[in-house]
C-alpha cells in the first residue's frame, strides 16, 4: 500500500492531471488524445506484462536522482507559485522506495514523508508494482486506442474501489483508501508502458479534496553507457473543495547508475 499525504488543512499526494477545476497544470506527463474503444488480442497484454515485468524487476540494479518541484495556485490566482524543490538520491528494494541525501532547497531532511504541503512516495517503482499485479489479475475493464506525444498507443483501464484499493492517503493525520482508474498506456508495437495514472474518483466529501492524480511517464534513460527503459517524470496533483486550491509536483528522474554484479544494496 503507497500512501500520499495532505497537510495544511488538506495537502495530499497526487497523480498527474492536465487540467485541474479551471487550472491548467503544465503538461508534464505527455499530450494524449482521449482514447478510443479498441478490440485487442490477448497477445499484446502478455507482451506488456513481460515489458512491465522485466522493468520492474530491474529498478533494484538502479539508484538515480530524484527532483521534485512543487507548486500552488488557486482559481483566484490561477498563475503557479514554486514553493519549493525537493531533491533526494532514490533506490527500490524489497518492493519499496529508500531515499536518500533529501534536501528542500539547500537544507537537509531527515525523510520526505511528513513535508508541509502536497507530497508523495512511490513513483519510482511502487506504481508500476501495483499496476503490473492488477494487469496480471485480470482486472482489465476496456482497452481503447490513443495517441501519446503524437505517437500511438493503446491504453488499458482498470477500476478499485475503496475496499480493495491499494492507495492510501493521509489528510490531516487521517488516513483513507481512495478509489481509482487506473489506464496503462502501452506502446502496441512493443508493448513498452509509456505512462501509468491513477485517478481518483468518489472521493468521500468531508476530507475537503475534489481531485487527486498520480502519473509516471517511462523511456529512454542512460547508465553505464547503455540504454534503459526506466521512469523519466511524473507529476503528482491534488484540487481542494476550498476556494478551488490547487497544488501539484513535477518529478523528474536522472542520473542513472547501474549496480554492477559485485555490489549488492541492502536496507535494513
Amino acid at each position: 500500500m503507497k500512501t500520499t499525504s495532505v497537510r495544511d488543512v488538506f495537502v495530499c499526494g497526487c497523480t498527474c492531471v492536465t487540467l485541474i477545476g479551471i487550472l491548467a497544470v503544465p503538461v508534464f506527463a505527455g499530450a494524449a488524445d482521449e482514447p478510443a474503444a479498441l478490440t485487442v488480442t490477448g497477445s499484446l497484454l502478455d507482451r506488456v506484462i513481460d515489458s512491465a515485468s522485466r522493468m520492474y524487476n530491474d529498478l533494484t540494479n538502479f539508484v538515480c536522482r530524484e527532483d521534485i518541484e512543487r507548486y500552488k495556485g488557486s482559481s483566484r490566482n490561477p498563475a503557479a507559485r514554486k514553493l519549493d524543490v525537493i531533491t533526494s538520491t532514490v533506490s527500490y528494494d524489497r518492493d519499496a522506495e529508500h531515499y536518500t541525501d533529501i534536501y528542500q532547497n539547500n537544507k537537509r531532511l531527515n525523510r520526505i514523508r511528513g513535508l508541509s504541503g502536497a507530497w508523495s512516495e512511490g513513483e519510482y517503482g511502487t506504481l508500476l508494482g501495483e499496476t503490473l499485479k492488477a494487469l496480471q489479475s485480470g482486472k482489465i475493464g476496456s482497452i481503447s486506442s490513443s495517441t501519446l506525444d503524437g505517437v500511438p498507443a493503446v491504453v488499458y483501464s482498470f477500476d478499485y474501489s475503496a475496499d480493495d484499493s491499494p492507495w492510501d492517503i493521509d489528510v490531516a493525520g487521517r488516513h483513507y483508501s481512495l478509489a481509482f482508474r487506473g489506464q496503462v498506456w502501452v506502446a502496441p508495437a512493443t508493448g513498452q508502458v509509456l505512462r501509468v495514472d491513477r485517478i481518483a474518483t468518489d472521493i468521500p466529501g468531508r476530507i475537503g479534496i475534489a481531485a487527486v492524480n498520480w502519473s509516471v511517464s517511462f523511456g529512454t534513460q542512460t547508465a553505464d553507457k547503455r540504454a534503459f527503459w526506466l521512469p523519466t517524470k511524473a507529476v503528482y496533483s491534488v484540487s481542494y473543495r476550498e476556494e478551488g486550491r490547487h497544488e501539484w509536483n513535477l518529478i523528474a528522474f536522472s542520473g542513472y547508475r547501474r549496480y554492477g554484479s559485485d555490489v549488492v544494496v541492502r536496507f535494513e
